[in-house]
């Protein structure tokens, strides 16, 4: 059960809101491939490098314990509302910018897309930047990595599994474009126009669900403590 929630996280984190932007700014480009290159690694470091320390700096910890169940259960209880939240504050921010579309007035892109947008050492910088604080996802699953009673190594495996399976949002186009470029680029940039109409909603949507069963979760831990 424990594996089928590390699982689910990964997959609610890959449609996190900027992963989602960053791929819709990379192929406003005229290189996107060298841009989502620079932010993928730039990304993988700094979340696989942060990840493994804190993992192993709650392992053995009554924070990572399998047996206080408590803690777990109010580790999930505030991901959740957290992730809750995040839906919230999303789905209000587009509702906001659904009117302004409407009109044709033009809003500046996020300091972040500007940024990534201007070349790969800046997405490079971007990916360090926008990944040194973990997610809302990504600190509940390396908590119950942590937990887990199984090697060392088998633990690095984990960790690095679910941060690559968080960006494959920018690995599948990536590898597409690198290793068949004139089949793939065509579908990626309908991919994209989709992406740009219905990103915001699509990763509220993700929020919710997962942030609602987090909560549930977080609840019957705590219930059956």
């Amino acid at each position: 059960m424990d594996l089928v929630e590390l699982a689910l996280l990964a997959i609610a984190s890959a449609f996190w809101p900027t992963l989602i932007a960053i791929d819709i700014v990379a192929f406003r480009t005229p290189r996107p491939a060298t841009l989502l290159a620079w932010f993928l690694a730039a990304s993988l470091a700094t979340t696989i490098a942060e990840g493994l320390v804190i993992v192993f700096a709650l392992e053995g910890t009554k924070f990572a314990s399998p047996s206080h169940r408590s803690v777990g259960g109010w580790g999930n209880l505030i991901g959740g509302i957290a992730a809750l939240l995040a839906a919230y504050l999303l789905r209000v921010r587009t509702a906001r910018e659904l009117p302004t579309a409407k009109q044709g007035e033009v809003k500046p892109p996020p300091w972040t897309e500007r940024i990534v947008a201007r070349g790969g050492v800046y997405a490079f910088c971007a990916g360090v930047v926008l990944n040194l604080f973990p997610g809302i996802f990504p600190l509940v699953a390396l908590r119950l990595i942590a937990g887990f009673t199984y090697s060392e190594g088998i633990k690095v495996v984990l960790v690095v599994g679910f941060y690559l399976c968080m960006f494959v949002i920018i690995e599948a186009p990536l590898l597409g474009l690198l290793f068949a470029p004139e089949r793939v680029e065509p579908r990626v940039h309908r991919l994209n126009r989709w992406l740009d109409r219905n990103g915001k909603r699509l990763a509220v949507e993700v929020l919710a669900v997962a942030g609602l069963l987090l909560l549930v979760r977080g609840i019957l831990q705590l219930a059956t403590a």
